[in-house]
């Protein structure tokens, strides 16, 4: 279970999840035509998603406070689906889900650990046009290395 070193505060994106991507990102990701669908009382959190041919969500769990921990206990369980990916900046980052759907809906979800006691999550669905060019994972891994750099005050 690996542990983060240097916890960073997720409260401002937790109050204003949709501001966890800048629209430059935004526009950069899926085009200028992405529709932004904020979730504040999202059953796992507060959320965001933006949605073009491809898709993106953000979410911030606050279902419990055991941050990857709770992941990592669902390996094998309710997540069958189970990789853990390079760290981001030292922040450990694992891709999860009750099936592996990258190949076939070019789908991902990653948590990347804020802290050892809570995570940010990012889920992508690829364009129909983009499908199989980059693994799914990956691309979630990227977009949650956005998002802890605008937590951290933009690179």
């Amino acid at each position: 279970m690996p542990k983060v070193p240097n916890p960073i505060d997720i409260t401002r994106f937790k109050q204003n999840p949709c501001e966890s991507l800048t629209s430059a990102q935004v526009v950069d990701l899926l085009g200028d035509e992405a529709r932004i669908t904020p979730d504040p009382n999202g059953p796992g959190g507060p959320g965001c998603g933006w949605f073009s041919q491809a898709k993106i969500a953000v979410v911030f769990p606050n279902v419990d406070k055991l941050g990857l921990t709770s992941v990592y206990r669902a390996k094998g369980g309710a997540y069958p689906f189970f990789m853990p990916l390079a760290p981001v900046e030292g922040y450990p980052v694992v891709a999860y889900g009750t099936e592996d759907v990258r190949a076939r809906l070019g789908e991902c979800n990653v948590a990347l650990g804020t802290s050892d006691r809570e995570t940010l999550d990012v889920s992508i669905t690829q364009s129909p046009a983009h499908k199989g060019e980059k693994d799914p994972c990956d691309s979630a891994r990227d977009v949650a290395d956005k998002v802890l750099g605008n937590l951290r005050g933009g690179r």
